[in-house]
C-alpha cells in the first residue's frame, strides 16, 4: 500500500528545494498558481498573499526590504 502526503514516512512537510535553489510547495491541483502536479514556487504564494490577490503568470514582482 502506498502512503501519500503526511502518511508517508518520507514526508517533508510539502516543501522541497529544487536544484536551482527555489523552494517548491504543494498547493493542490485546483490552485490558480499551481502547475499540473499541484505545486508552485513558495515565493509566488508569499507574494500573492502580500498583494491580497493572485497575480497573472506574466506579472513580475520584486521585494524590497
Amino acid at each position: 500500500m502506498t502512503r501519500h502526503g503526511a502518511a508517508n514516512p518520507n514526508w517533508k512537510g510539502g516543501r522541497a528545494i529544487r536544484p536551482d535553489g527555489y523552494v517548491e510547495v504543494i498547493v493542490g491541483v485546483g490552485h490558480p498558481l499551481a502547475d499540473k502536479r499541484g505545486r508552485t514556487l513558495e515565493h509566488r504564494v508569499v507574494a500573492s498573499r502580500k498583494l491580497g490577490r493572485f497575480f497573472l503568470s506574466k506579472e513580475r514582482f520584486h521585494f524590497f526590504f
